[in-house]
């Protein structure tokens, strides 16, 4: 496999491009974007502890049936 060599970009004259700089508009959609991710993240874990002992009342309930029955 072979590697490529990085891209430098120059003018003809010989001075390297300068690169922009990020502006605030895509600094403040960055932290938009993460502080949305970790909402969501947030609240599914939330609804996971909510519902676990419902999950586990209802498992202990069918084993007990379960149990009963057989």
């Amino acid at each position: 496999m072979t590697k490529t060599a990085p891209v430098i970009e120059m003018t003809p004259d010989g001075r390297f491009v300068d690169r922009q700089g990020l502006t605030l508009a895509v600094i403040g959609l960055r932290i938009l974007m993460f502080a949305t991710g970790l909402c969501v993240i947030a609240a599914v874990f939330w609804t996971m502890i909510m519902l676990l002992p419902a999950v586990l009342l209802l498992v202990a309930l069918g084993y007990i049936v379960g149990r009963l029955r057989s």
